[in-house]
């Protein structure tokens, strides 16, 4: 039986809600394909909406863009299970 790497090149960064209030530099990709961010009153998640699909995002889980120009989450346990890092 033969072993497959995926293929796919993307760009991620993990998330905290202090990115946005603290002024910590958000990829300009993540600013080009989002419509809105709004963190919930009681600070438990951040809701992201681009192209009109919402996605929960908590504290420590990764944003990713794929090769497709398309944003999705992935809980940390998950993306470095999976994924390593190339280069900054």
């Amino acid at each position: 039986m033969a072993i497959y790497r995926k293929k796919s090149i993307f760009h991620a960064f993990q998330w905290f809600r202090c990115s946005i209030t603290e002024g910590v530099c958000i990829p300009t990709w993540f600013d080009r394909l989002v419509d809105s961010v709004v963190i919930n009153q009681d600070c438990s998640a951040t809701i992201v909406t681009t192209a009109g699909k919402k996605m929960t995002v908590c504290d420590g889980d990764y944003i990713i863009m794929s090769g497709h120009m398309e944003i999705r989450t992935c809980k940390p346990g998950i993306f470095e299970l999976h994924y390593e890092k190339l280069e900054d």
